[in-house]
Formats: structure tokens, C-alpha cells, sequence
């Protein structure tokens, strides 16, 4: 059987894993996926950075997350159990939101940097999702990437709407 990850960079990238829910990680989840890195061989794996089910009900949504303190250190120790598991790092993807909460104690950029310094995970930086959600929460687009440190940066996503400009709210 060819091995495509000898002749291609291979990027496993997931939405199941549920950094953000509450309840355990599923370990089963977790199995297949270390199965699946360890036939594939990777050169990186993510997964955003975002709650997808409540209680055992999966949303079919990628959720966003309180930008606090408290979550922030319960999503990085479960990206650091992750990683754990799989021996490998993760990359966590910022997602697109079109709330805010109200107890946010820091931005969107600052809380995925202290989740990623927190657990010693990468980031996966989609650009078209910071777009978005500078244009929903009013924020200023370039100070999130110039706060981004090229070195926790190990892939970039760049996608966007069909002729390449993002009018009013988005989800």
C-alpha cells in the first residue's frame, strides 16, 4: 500500500473532539484518531478551538467559547490531555462566532494565546474567520494577527465568500 505521507505533507484536521464541552473526552474519539495518526502519519493535526454538544447532545455547530480565564484553563488541559494521548502537538483553529459573551475577560486573540501557552499547542490561524468576526464584534482585524506569534503559527487557513468580500453579520 502507498504511504501518501512519504511524497505529500499530510494535515489531519477534526471537529469532533469538543475542546470546550464539559463533559470527558470520549475515549473512543480519542482511539480511532490515535489510530487513524498513527497509519496516516502526519505532519500536523488540529482541531478548533470551540464547544460542540451539551450533556452527550452534539450540536453539529462549532460553538464559541467564553474568552475567561476558567475556560481558558479547562480547554488547555484538555488539549494537553490530547496531546498526551496521541504524542503528537495540536494545533487549535480559531472559529468564527457571532456572539460575544459577556463575562469575556479577554479577546479572542488573547485567549487563544494563553490556551495555546498554557498547554504548548500550535495554532492553526484561519484568517477569513478573523475577518469575520472583526467585522461582527468591531474589532480591529490586524491587531489580532499582529499579536499572533509567528512561531505558535504552524498553519494558515485562507478561505472566504464567493468573490472575496464579507458583508454584515456571518455564522
Amino acid at each position: 500500500m502507498l504511504n501518501i505521507a512519504e511524497h505529500y505533507p499530510i494535515s489531519l484536521h477534526g471537529i469532533g473532539l469538543g475542546l470546550g464541552n464539559t463533559k470527558p473526552l470520549d475515549p473512543e474519539h480519542l482511539s480511532q484518531l490515535k489510530s487513524l495518526a498513527d497509519q496516516v502519519n502526519p505532519l500536523l493535526m488540529s482541531e478548533h478551538l470551540c464547544w460542540t454538544a451539551f450533556e452527550y447532545r452534539h450540536c453539529g455547530d462549532l460553538l464559541p467559547l467564553p474568552y475567561t480565564e476558567d475556560t481558558a484553563a479547562h480547554v488547555a488541559a484538555r488539549v494537553d490531555t490530547v496531546q498526551q494521548y496521541l504524542g503528537r502537538q495540536l494545533l487549535i483553529e480559531n472559529v468564527s462566532c457571532c456572539l460575544e459573551f459577556e463575562a469575556a475577560e479577554m479577546s479572542e486573540w488573547e485567549f487563544l494565546l494563553d490556551v495555546a501557552h498554557r498547554s504548548g499547542c500550535g495554532v492553526l490561524l484561519d484568517v477569513n474567520n478573523v475577518y469575520v468576526n472583526a467585522c461582527n464584534h468591531s474589532y480591529d482585524a490586524q491587531a489580532f494577527l499582529d499579536a499572533m506569534p509567528a512561531e505558535l503559527v504552524g498553519e494558515i487557513h485562507i478561505a472566504g465568500t464567493p468573490g472575496g468580500r464579507s458583508r454584515g453579520k456571518h455564522c
